[in-house]
């Protein structure tokens, strides 16, 4: 029974197959280890007694994980009694090699003595042979069942999976973005030249687009169109943003097909009394539109819709002001400025990697005082760790290794890093530093991290205003990140509530205005409701340290008060002098104040 169990807890703990303790070998490594037991002044023992076949292992093991989930279900009910809510988060993965599908669900719970809990309930098979978002709703369904979790107050965090999303959807769950997942996204897309990724219309011409669409839709779907003999134009495309591996659809042949029935168009959207509609079609500005998309598609286009292997001359001439260019033209190459900023980034990257590859191929790395990194596909952080590896102020190193490499049938001199790279790449390791600092805070598992996200993202938008001494292709990036991250992260309630209990960010000055101020505090009064106080008494104030974590413009002084209604404990705590409190250690400080701050 001792040897089964141990043989179970193998299993468990390792993940280790049935077949591990099965056959002749396995019987003789048990039977060696019983003879050197009898050496020693022990009867022997017969190692094939001990040892239970697969059948009896498969069911010592189910019983053990009933248990588990028994006492890990009553745990997560004790912890979750009368707290405001319980976190949730899940993923699913395919294995490489066997093509499986897995589904891990974590949940994250603050218990009553103010210490985070992340109980891993589960790492399944996903075994439907499609990853729909019905499939996965039954599937998260019957993992949360097995552990009678309550879902009155459950949130998931997630990635940005459409499925995922639409799967908690189906169960009536709320769920909020992953912040480290929407700042990996942010930087991949700001380094991602695919036409698919880029937003080339800006917003101006977006407004010249959408009365396109508006006109071609009507057309399309009039009874009238074929008893007036017009044409049927081209449909424009679908946006594809919701699927994960998005397909570029160009909206030229669209635009186009209006052109060369504009007229009739016109005059076929009056006959109908569509009159803003007619009215809001301009010819010239549509044409403007395709003279500068098109040229675009038809150069990506040999590239697999990529701009980043697009003639570098070309694309400056493209995009660079002319003086008989109009406002709509000078609008759309001043946004194209931006959005392909981080060209000269992609191409910079691609010749570290191909350095990298050959140090590491040739054995030179000792030649360094750092071994040369290589990045990771999947994560823009290991693009940064890459470029930090390169010698600081040394790159003579790297230029004439690659020179000593070189031969009559090989040359790297394209590979030299000039002036203009090396700088380039001290720019962007410091642009690039506060999203790696920003996204290793807001993934940790040690303490919660939802009141780093406001401040982080507050703080990434400020870093990514456009300065000074910054190169014009360094400008241009941070206003394309700013772009992205505006567009990519919209902050939820629980992100502002979050964000209020972190006492050093109590007034939400990140937010722009009084009124969404006042409708934080209100939700959080509705939820003090939850709370019992006491007549505790701590009102000695603590000194205030600086704390170098760059939020200081953000931070909250108990002189700063603004006027308004009286929010009782809330407003209290607001002008509360409250000493500095480092993120890590929120709990902490509510752990020590909670019953003076909501009694």
């Amino acid at each position: 029974m001792e040897f089964k169990s141990a043989c179970v807890n193998v299993m468990a703990m390792d993940l280790r197959p049935t077949t591990t303790f099965s056959g002749d070998e396995f019987t003789k490594l048990i039977q060696t280890a019983c003879n050197v037991q009898a050496r020693h002044g022990k009867q022997p023992i017969n190692a094939a007694q001990l040892i239970s076949d697969r059948t009896t292992l498969v069911r010592c093991l189910e019983e053990e994980a009933d248990k588990a989930r028994q006492e890990i279900s009553a745990d997560l009910n004790s912890a979750s009694e009368d707290s405001v809510g319980m976190g949730a988060t899940t993923d699913l993965w395919t294995e490489k090699y066997s093509l499986r599908h897995y589904m891990s669900l974590t949940m994250h719970i603050i218990d009553h003595n103010h210490k985070l809990l992340n109980l891993v309930l589960s790492v399944s098979n996903f075994q439907d042979d499609s990853e729909t978002a019905e499939n996965l709703a039954e599937h998260l369904d019957r993992e949360l069942r097995k552990f009678n979790v309550i879902r009155d107050n459950l949130v998931f965090v997630t990635d940005g999976g459409k499925n995922v999303i639409n799967a908690l959807e189906i169960l009536n769950i709320p769920r909020i973005y992953c912040m480290d997942h929407c700042l990996n996204i942010v930087l991949k897309t700001a380094f991602n030249m695919k036409m698919v990724e880029l937003d080339l219309y800006g917003e101006t011409g977006r407004e010249v687009l959408k009365c396109v669409e508006s006109a071609v839709n009507f057309v399309r779907s009039s009874r009238r169109r074929k008893s007036e003999n017009l044409k049927k134009l081209k449909k424009p495309p679908r946006t594809c943003e919701a699927t994960e591996f998005p397909r570029y659809m160009s909206h030229v042949p669209c635009m186009q097909d209006l052109l060369d029935n504009f007229d009739e168009v016109c005059t076929f959207l009056h006959n109908a009394n569509e009159e803003e509609t007619a009215n809001n079609l301009s010819r010239d500005d549509i044409q403007v539109l395709v003279d500068f998309i098109q040229p675009l598609d038809e150069k990506a286009k040999p590239h697999s819709n990529d701009l980043s292997e697009v003639n570098q001359a070309w694309l400056n001439d493209h995009i660079e002001d002319k003086p008989e260019d109009g406002d709509l033209l000078c609008f759309l190459k001043a946004n194209a400025r931006v959005q392909l900023a981080g060209r000269f980034a992609v191409q910079l990257m691609q010749k570290c990697k191909k350095i990298v590859t050959l140090f590491k191929g040739w054995g030179e790395n000792h030649l360094l005082d750092e071994t040369l990194k290589q990045d990771i596909p999947t994560r823009w952080n290991s693009l940064l760790i890459m470029l930090m590896s390169f010698p600081k102020d040394h790159f003579d190193t790297v230029n004439s290794t690659l020179l000593a490499h070189n031969t009559r049938e090989k040359t790297y001199d394209h590979l030299l890093l000039n002036q203009e790279d090396q700088n380039d790449i001290k720019r962007l390791i410091n642009f690039l530093k506060p999203w790696k600092l920003e996204s290793e805070r807001v993934q940790g598992d040690k303490y919660p991290t939802l009141q780093y996200v406001l401040v982080a993202a507050a703080r990434l938008a400020a870093l990514s205003e456009p300065k000074e001494d910054d190169s014009f292709k360094i400008q241009h990036l941070r206003a394309r990140a700013a772009q992205l991250l505006k567009r990519k992260f919209v902050p939820h309630d629980l992100h502002k509530i979050a964000t209020f209990l972190w006492p050093d960010f109590r007034r939400l000055l990140m937010l722009k205005t009084a009124t969404e101020r006042k409708k934080v505090f209100d939700q959080a009064i509705r939820m003090c409701d939850k709370f019992s106080g006491s007549t505790a008494d701590h009102t000695t104030a603590r000194k205030r340290r600086k704390l170098d974590d760059g939020y200081d413009q953000w931070r909250a002084e108990s002189s700063t008060a603004e006027s308004g209604e009286e929010y009782d404990e809330i407003e209290e705590y607001l002008n509360a002098k409250l000493p500095l409190v480092p993120g890590e250690d929120v709990l902490k400080f509510w752990e020590r104040e909670v019953l003076r701050l909501t009694q």
